[in-house]
């Protein structure tokens, strides 16, 4: 069975009929230079074979994207994406229902770690380095979603989920692209609270970070935090 189609706002821009429209009229193109009576002067000529070699260079770099998009869209690497696609949306609605966090822990965990995920230490062996360095990676990836994207996903996917030991790049890139990251309403009153709690206290009330996430357009000026409490 195939996988559930994802919409994309690029499927208008890239897509095989539009490919084939495109390769008609460079065909047309190739019929004129090679049969037609073309008088240009010698400025025209040297245009039309700069223009022409620019064009051989993107086909041949188009081609290879076109390459590396469908590794990245294979077959298991959609259904995993949907399945966690699936139930972000299904837990986002569950919290606008009930108003309240399944797990506030994990929102919590989460949160933190996206804004201050794991440093390194010269004790750690090899593979620990690697993995702190990969969940740094991910938590600016994830931080740098819309802040609606961030809550999403900390409310979401336990930590475990998204770790790089667990989750390959190819669907965590994918999870991360199609991503429901714009609401038009506020969250419950229990998600602001608990940033509003963490706002004030360690190891996030220091976070220039975090506090650039918190006065984004979208949080409520009701909140209690006080933007004072960061040190310039």
């Amino acid at each position: 069975m195939e996988p559930p189609h994802v919409k994309s706002p690029y499927q208008a821009t890239i897509s095989a009929s539009r490919c084939q429209g495109l390769i008609v009229e460079i065909n047309s193109m190739i019929e004129i230079a090679k049969h037609g009576r073309l008088q240009l002067d010698f400025d025209q000529y040297s245009s039309l074979e700069a223009a022409s070699q620019e064009l051989a260079k993107i086909a041949s770099s188009f081609a290879g994207e076109v390459k590396e998009l469908v590794k990245r869209r294979k077959h298991t690497v959609i259904l995993e994406g949907q399945k966690l696609l699936s139930h972000a949306e299904s837990m986002k609605s569950e919290l606008w229902a009930t108003g309240k966090l399944r797990n506030k822990t994990t929102f919590i965990r989460n949160i933190q770690l996206f804004f201050r995920p794991p440093e390194e230490s010269k004790l750690d062996n090899p593979p620990v380095r690697q993995r702190k360095k990969l969940t740094r990676e991910r938590s600016e990836r994830i931080r740098n979603l819309t802040p609606d994207g961030t809550i999403t996903w900390a409310a979401a996917f336990i930590p475990s989920v998204w770790d790089s030991n667990h989750l390959s790049k190819s669907t965590f890139d994918f999870v991360v692209e199609f991503l429901d990251s714009h609401h038009p309403r506020r969250w419950p009153a229990q998600v602001y609270e608990v940033l509003d709690t963490l706002a004030a206290e360690q190891p996030l009330r220091d976070s220039p970070e975090f506090k650039n996430f918190l006065i984004c357009e979208w949080m409520p000026c009701t909140l209690n935090y006080q933007l004072t409490t960061f040190v310039y």
